[in-house]
């Protein structure tokens, strides 16, 4: 079995993807934002190297960290991007690569991870197959700011803050279009399950 990474657009339904396929096959997937969130929240290491870089603001009184914040530093400097990325990633680094490598052209592991930042970080060679979930830019805008309360502004600086979704299309192996339902999506799935027969 492969190991697989779900990789996409912000807001183009890749938990969703991701999580109807480890059902259906049976595994537990690695989710980059989810081990972010808990990086962010409750690991005292990282919560120390953010507030050097970024600030007390960085955290509320509860040692939360304050996303908005962090959001509002990513967005209107390149290099505070950057920055975070640094302190984030080579963690999560460490809890998915030791699973992805050995799974990887292993007939008997499989490991599916969904990582969004997998091509802007040179991951794809890290994975047998790449799924790239899209959708329409129009479609992203509606759900950041319907869905998350994000203002319209923001968002639209958060999709530019990404690699364009034509160019992830363009090296995925398989891509699952995003513009409508859930039941949709899913579908795209059990397709995609039923044409590789795991």
């Amino acid at each position: 079995m492969p190991s697989i990474g779900i990789t996409g657009g912000i807001a183009c339904g890749k938990s969703i993807v991701t999580n109807f396929l480890a059902q259906t096959m049976k595994t537990t997937p690695f989710n980059a934002d989810q081990e972010i969130a808990f990086l962010l929240d409750h690991n005292p290491e990282v919560a120390k190297e953010i507030r050097a870089h970024f600030g007390n603001a960085s955290y509320d009184n509860q040692s939360k960290a304050n996303r908005a914040f962090l959001r509002s530093q990513i967005i209107a400097d390149p290099k505070a991007k950057q920055t975070l990325e640094e302190i984030l990633h080579p963690r999560l680094r460490e809890k998915w690569h030791p699973q992805a490598m050995a799974a990887l052209d292993n007939p008997h592991l499989l490991f599916l991870a969904e990582i969004p930042l997998l091509y802007e970080k040179n991951l794809s060679n890290c994975f047998d197959r790449i799924i790239v979930v899209a959708a329409s830019e129009h479609i992203q805008l509606q759900r950041l700011t319907h869905n998350r309360h994000l203002p319209h502004s923001i968002a639209l600086q958060l999709l530019n803050l990404q690699m364009p979704l034509t160019e992830k299309i363009a090296r995925a192996d398989y891509v699952f279009w995003n513009d409508g339902s859930e039941e949709t999506l899913k579908q795209q799935c059990r397709v995609f399950l039923q044409a590789n027969q795991f």
